[in-house]
């Protein structure tokens, strides 16, 4: 059975609670508005790469972009 992958929002959102912030502690930390950061987490907007990395480093994440295929395989 293949493994079903998770989104990345849900994993952010696991992470955040795992901090024991709130969401937007975690904005602030960033240096995003909390609704630029609500907006990401449900799908509607991205986050520029320095944002999604300072996030990363906050949550103490690691960002792979891809799905982890080769094409032509």
């Amino acid at each position: 059975m293949p493994q079903q992958r998770t989104q990345f929002s849900d994993e952010m959102r696991q992470a955040i609670r795992d901090s024991g912030m709130y969401m937007i502690e975690v904005a602030k930390a960033v240096r995003i508005a909390p609704s630029a950061l609500s907006r990401f987490m449900s799908g509607e907007r991205g986050l520029q790469i320095h944002t999604l990395d300072r996030l990363a480093e906050l949550l103490d994440l690691h960002v792979v972009s891809g799905s982890g295929q080769r094409k032509g395989r």
